[in-house]
């Protein structure tokens, strides 16, 4: 989250304000648009954390995740602290040059009580990493 490249990155609802550091709140669809540089095998990363105060309101949640809308995981979260998720993707879309859009979906996202805001998690790190 501290690519000075990100907010191009950046599909909805992370917010892309460098001021924010490498850590940020997520609204309850994160969603990144990226290009691989060449060909896989590549692996999905999403680096959160379920804060304590949000999880005190929502309970256990559970994260989707899909690439280009297909899901390739998901991550049921029944406590709060820190998470991270991976998983291979499929060969036909591990190739260079693929434009791909990585989205987790929270199913319960915390909602502020004030302005009623829509909090996810904490993410710290999203991508594409090779294994």
């Amino acid at each position: 989250m501290s690519d000075p490249a990100l907010a191009s990155h950046i599909v909805r609802d992370i917010p892309s304000d460098p001021a924010l550091g490498r850590i940020r709140w997520t609204g309850p669809q994160p969603t990144l648009h990226c290009t691989l540089p060449d060909d896989g095998p590549w692996l999905a990363v999403f680096d959160f954390d379920v804060h304590g105060v949000t999880f005190r309101q929502t309970g256990p949640i559970t994260l989707t995740f899909s690439v280009d809308g297909r899901e390739i995981g998901k991550m049921r979260c029944d406590a709060p602290g820190p998470r991270r998720f991976r998983a291979p993707l499929p060969p036909e879309l591990s190739r260079a040059g693929a434009e791909l859009t990585l989205q987790a979906t929270i199913d319960k996202p915390f909602i502020a009580e004030g302005d009623g805001a829509k909090l996810g998690v904490l993410i710290s790190a999203a991508g594409f990493i090779h294994p």
